[in-house]
């Protein structure tokens, strides 16, 4: 995190659809390695059963602007409130921006 400047997400769908596809705006866009969603956590007893990261297919449209795809399945990333972050070549991660899950 502390080589460089961190990449970052300057706009962003807030709420999001299984299978659906969104742009997301960011000066990074040329330099990006993943996009992904991660799972705010719910720790209990030392056990974190919500824990999760997924992928997220992206594409690059513009320079400032990649459109992502949310996976279709529910059981690969249940409904709720997900973090979204951007990372670069550099395995630099931007903040994450939050974003809600819902049926389409």
């Amino acid at each position: 995190m502390f080589r460089g400047q961190r990449p970052f997400i300057e706009d962003a769908p807030t709420e999001v659809s299984y299978g659906g596809h969104y742009e997301l705006r960011t000066p990074s866009a040329g330099t990006l390695q993943w996009v992904q969603l991660i799972r705010p956590m719910a720790t209990t007893h030392s056990c974190d059963t919500e824990q999760r990261i997924v992928d997220l297919a992206f594409t690059i449209v513009g320079p400032c602007t990649v459109r992502i795809s949310i996976p279709g399945e529910p059981s690969l990333a249940p409904p709720g409130w997900w973090m979204l972050n951007v990372v670069d070549t550099e395995r630099r991660p931007s903040e994450s921006r939050w974003v809600h899950l819902t049926e389409p």
